[in-house]
C-alpha cells in the first residue's frame, strides 16, 4: 500500500505541472496575448496592431522532497509504470544501473513543492490609436507548499524512534484549479517624443473548480507509535477540500465550487536610445484576488489541548475524500461531524510583483530582464515562486530564439530555451530536465503556444512601417 500511495502522490503532482512564468514566450515583442500575463500594459507599444491567440498549454513542477533517479521529463512520461520506489527495495533487490527509482532527500532542509498547469484558449487583443483592448480565457491550477518543516521529510520522519517527540513548526500547503476570463484595457498616458508611458489593467472573473488546504497553526509536539499511528500533543490544525471524487474515483470537476475575482495592474515605458533600438521597462502587480469556495466544500479543524491520535493508513484506505475526512474526525473525537468548521473557505491567488526590462542591442539582438517576487497576503493562499531571469534572444520576423537564464526561488540556477519558427513556438525554462537524464530529477517545465498575427506591423508607434511578408504564427 505504501508504494501505491507514494507513486500516486508523485503522479498526481506531475499531472499538475505548469510553465511557471513562460519566460521564452513573454520575452518577445510578438508575445501578444501572452504579454498580458506578465504586464497588462505590455501591448500598448506592440509592433503589431492585433493578434488572435489560438491555443497554448504548459507544465511545471519543482520540489526538494523527493526525486527520481536517472530520469528526464520525456523518459518519465513514457515509462512511468517502470518507476521503482527506493523504500520498497531490499539490499538483495536487483535493479538495472539506469533504473528509475523514486527516492527522498534526507538533508535536514525545509521542504518545498510547487506545481502548476495552464491551458489558454482562443483569445485576442487589438490596438486602436493610444488604446489597447484584450480578452482571454483559460484554465489554471497551482499547488504550493513552502518552508515545510524538515521533520516531515520521509527519512527524517521514519528515522525518529517510536515514542520520541519531535517538533513540527507552522506551515501551509494549498492548491486549486480554476477557470478565468480576463478583460484587458491599456492606454498611452504620455508621449514625449523620445519616450512614452502606458498604464494597463486586467480584470479577471474566476470560476473555482477544485481546491484543498492544510494549515498547521502552532508548533506541534508529535511522535510516532507502532503501526504508524501519529500522536499529537494538542494545538490547532485546519484543513479543507472543495470538489473532488465521485464514487471513489477522482475526476476533473467541471462544475463551479466557488467564484471570485482578481486584477492585474501595470505600467510600462519605452525610451528611444538610438536608431537601432529602444529600452522598455515595466512594473506590475499580478493575480491580486481570491476565490471563495462554497459548493461541495468542507472546512475542518482539530483544536484541542489534549493528546489525540491519527492512523494515516486507515484514512488512506477510505475510498472517497468525504469518507477520509469523516475517518479523521472519528479517530480524533469519535464522531464523524466533530471536526466540521463550516462549508466554505477562501483561497488567495498566487499574487506577485514583477519588474521587467527589455533592451535592443541591434535590430535583431535583444536582452530581457525579469524579476518576480511573491506577494504574501494574510489568510490562506497559494504562493507564487520567486524568479530572477536574464534572457538574451535573436528576434526576426519568422524566427526567434531565446535562452532564459533563471535563478529560481533564490537558490536554483537553470537554463531554458524557446524557439519561434514559422507558426510554432515551443520552449522550456529548464530545458535540460526535458531531454537529459538527470541523476536526481526533481521537476521540469515545457510550454507551447499558437497565435495569428497580421501581415504588416503597425504603421505608427514602435517599429513603424515595416512590412511582414506573411501572417505570423507563434506557439
Amino acid at each position: 500500500m505504501r508504494k501505491g500511495i507514494l507513486l500516486g502522490l508523485a503522479i498526481c503532482i506531475a499531472n499538475l505541472m505548469q510553465a511557471q512564468e513562460r519566460i521564452g514566450l513573454i520575452a518577445d515583442n510578438y508575445a501578444g496575448v501572452h504579454g498580458l500575463q506578465i504586464n497588462p500594459a505590455f501591448n500598448v507599444n506592440s509592433p503589431i496592431d492585433w493578434d488572435i491567440h489560438l491555443l497554448s498549454a504548459g507544465l511545471f513542477l519543482d520540489n526538494n522532497y523527493g526525486f527520481v533517479q536517472n530520469a528526464s521529463l520525456i523518459r518519465l512520461l513514457r515509462n512511468r509504470d517502470e518507476i521503482e520506489v527506493a523504500t520498497e527495495l531490499s539490499e538483495d533487490s536487483e535493479v538495472p544501473a539506469d533504473a528509475m527509482i523514486l527516492d527522498f532527500y534526507n538533508d535536514g532542509k525545509k521542504k518545498h513543492v510547487y506545481a502548476n498547469a495552464f491551458a489558454l484558449g482562443p483569445s485576442a487583443r487589438v490596438n486602436y490609436k493610444q488604446h489597447s483592448f484584450g480578452f482571454f480565457w483559460g484554465i489554471r491550477s497551482a499547488l504550493s507548499g513552502n518552508r515545510i518543516p524538515s521533520e516531515l521529510g520521509y527519512y527524517e520522519f521514519v528515522g525518529n524512534d517510536f515514542s520520541e517527540e519531535f517538533s513540527v513548526e507552522p506551515f501551509t500547503i494549498a492548491g486549486m484549479t480554476w477557470g478565468e476570463v480576463g478583460l484587458n484595457y491599456a492606454r498611452e498616458i504620455t508621449d514625449q517624443g523620445n519616450y512614452n508611458i502606458a498604464a494597463g489593467i486586467t480584470a479577471k472573473y474566476l470560476h473555482g473548480l477544485n481546491s484543498f488546504f492544510i494549515k498547521n497553526h502552532d508548533t506541534q509536539a508529535l511522535r510516532r507509535e507502532p503501526g504508524d499511528t501519529l500522536v499529537f500533543n494538542g494545538g490547532l490544525i485546519s484543513y479543507g477540500m472543495a470538489g473532488g471524487e465521485e464514487d471513489g474515483t477522482y475526476s476533473f470537476n467541471s462544475k463551479a465550487t466557488g467564484r471570485g475575482a482578481a486584477v492585474d495592474l501595470g505600467l510600462s515605458a519605452i525610451m528611444s536610445l538610438r536608431q537601432e533600438g529602444d529600452l522598455k521597462i515595466g512594473a506590475s502587480v499580478l493575480d491580486l484576488g481570491r476565490i471563495r469556495f462554497n459548493k461541495n466544500t468542507r472546512r475542518e479543524k482539530i483544536e484541542t489541548r489534549g493528546l489525540f491520535n491519527i492512523a494515516p493508513e486507515y484514512v488512506a484506505d477510505e475510498e472517497t475524500s468525504d469518507a477520509r475526512l469523516d475517518e479523521i474526525s472519528e479517530q480524533v473525537f469519535g464522531d464523524a461531524s466533530m471536526t466540521s468548521d463550516g462549508s466554505s473557505y477562501s483561497l488567495w491567488m498566487p499574487a506577485g510583483i514583477s519588474l521587467q526590462a527589455d533592451l535592443s542591442l541591434t535590430k535583431n539582438l535583444k536582452v530581457n530582464a525579469l524579476l518576480v517576487r511573491r506577494l504574501l497576503i494574510p489568510g490562506l493562499q497559494v504562493d507564487r515562486s520567486n524568479i530572477a531571469a536574464i534572457t538574451p534572444r535573436f528576434e526576426a520576423k519568422w524566427l526567434a530564439l531565446s535562452l532564459p537564464l533563471e535563478l529560481y526561488n533564490d537558490r536554483n540556477f537553470r537554463m531554458g530555451t524557446a524557439l519561434r519558427l514559422g507558426s510554432i513556438t515551443v520552449g522550456s525554462d529548464n530545458v535540460l530536465s526535458v531531454f537529459k537524464r538527470e541523476r536526481q530529477f526533481t521537476g521540469s517545465d515545457v510550454y507551447v503556444s499558437a497565435s495569428i498575427m497580421p501581415f504588416r506591423q503597425k504603421s505608427s508607434g514602435n517599429k513603424r512601417g515595416k512590412a511582414l511578408a506573411c501572417p505570423e504564427f507563434s506557439y
